[in-house]
């Protein structure tokens, strides 16, 4: 592949991201506008209309069926009387659409009858606009459905769009051009010649497999995402089915289990918070370009408070996945087939920095990557804090198959 169209290969898959953060960002905004912000809008103006007396014309509970069952709304009309011209109304709050929960919309409807007197308020500017009850209700708490969407879209647009997600992207895809592609089958069963200026000897220093940053984001995504689609059922049918006497039960156990993974999900979040501020590991190989039966040096440093670390170790291992379709589900096989231990240390002055030799069998798989198959090595760095989250980092290496002789 020639470096024009690798160029260009970036540029599409970086769009297609923009577009997918986009979508994202586009749904969470429309859903967050109307389920959100133009309740709660309407609600603070609300606050300044002027109140009369209105007559119930009509009042109903509105069903509305649907494939996962029927939902409620409250269905009141009503007149009133501004500067001796009659007008008519229909709103009882500033909910939008219909929800669950028939007993309390029920409650509403009897509480206003046909023919009967009520409150309501009405805008000066316009006399048309009016509601009977303008205080705050839990049809609000629909309004945190959307911010999943809204935070993984903007999320990943700020990640993907400001230059530090540039540098990031631009330093993956420099390593990627310095360093050739992981072998496939044809480089395992047919010699290959490699380029001197494409294999890049020397030094190589090593990247994370995932940042703390990103691993703060992730687990924030996710409990965002998650404990908002359960808070609109916890909040909107459960609680209220408690405050009424009518408890829900079933919907109550049924959610038990997803309430708690959310509970893990904020702690795990609060744990990776923590892990934040642990030491950063900082590797580098003596020489990038590893084969099968090489033998080269790594380094380590640890920038931060190293002296928390009680136990430092660093293991080699190669493991091997396979994807296979049982059904109409996808499932994937993991195997260790080789580990090795290359640093178990105690003392503050080898876990702060130092160096080890790092040794790879001869008969091995080098580094391989098909739709069904993957070969991986990593370099994992194990930290042991007390009473504190550990240093956990994996640090992929590409094993190359070995020079033809």
């Amino acid at each position: 592949m020639t470096k024009t169209s690798k160029v260009r290969k970036a540029k599409s898959g970086g769009c297609l991201m923009v577009g997918f953060f986009g979508i994202f960002a586009v749904a969470g905004g429309a859903m967050f506008y109307y389920l959100s912000w133009k309740p709660i809008s309407n609600i603070v103006a609300a606050r300044g209309w002027v109140e009369t007396e209105c007559v119930i014309v009509s009042s109903e509970v509105g069903v509305h069926a649907g494939s996962d069952g029927s939902t409620y709304s409250i269905d009141i009309k009503y007149t009133y009387e501004v500067d001796w011209q009659t007008y008519r109304g229909d709103r009882y709050n500033f909910s939008i659409g219909s929800s669950s929960g028939y007993e309390g919309k029920n409650r509403v409807v009897e509480a206003h009858p046909p023919g009967s007197e009520a409150a309501c308020y009405y805008d000066t500017d316009d006399p048309t606009r009016s509601v009977i009850n303008r205080s705050p209700g839990h049809y609000l708490w629909w309004g945190l459905f959307p911010i999943p969407f809204l935070a993984v879209g903007l999320g990943g647009l700020i990640f993907l769009l400001t230059p530090a997600g540039r540098r990031k992207a631009g330093s993956r895809d420099a390593k990627q051009d310095r360093r050739p592609r992981a072998a496939s089958l044809a480089d395992v069963s047919a010699p290959r010649r490699y380029d001197p200026a494409e294999i890049g000897d020397g030094p190589l220093e090593l990247d994370a497999q995932a940042s703390p940053t990103m691993k703060i984001v992730g687990t924030l995504v996710f409990a965002a995402f998650w404990n908002g689609i359960v808070s609109v059922f916890v909040f909107g049918e459960i609680v209220p089915s408690f405050r009424s006497g009518d408890v829900a039960w079933f919907t109550t156990i049924f959610m038990i289990p997803f309430v708690l993974v959310g509970i893990f999900a904020i702690l795990f979040f609060l744990y990776q918070v923590l892990a934040f501020f642990n030491p950063r590991p900082q590797l580098t190989l003596a020489d990038g370009h590893l084969t099968p039966g090489c033998e080269t040096s790594l380094r380590w440093s640890f920038g931060g408070r190293a002296g928390r670390i009680g136990k430092l170790t660093i293991e080699l291992e190669g493991q091997e996945k396979a994807r296979y379709r049982r059904g109409t589900s996808t499932h994937t096989d993991e195997h260790v087939f080789f580990s090795r231990e290359l640093v178990s240390s105690e003392r503050f002055e080898s876990i702060h920095r130092g160096n080890a030799e790092l040794a790879l069998p001869e008969r091995t798989m080098p580094t391989f990557d098909s739709p069904n198959n993957d070969i991986e090595w990593r370099l994992k760095v194990r930290g042991d804090i007390p009473f504190w989250p550990d240093v956990i980092e994996d640090f992929p290496i590409t094993v190359y198959p070995g020079r033809p002789r």
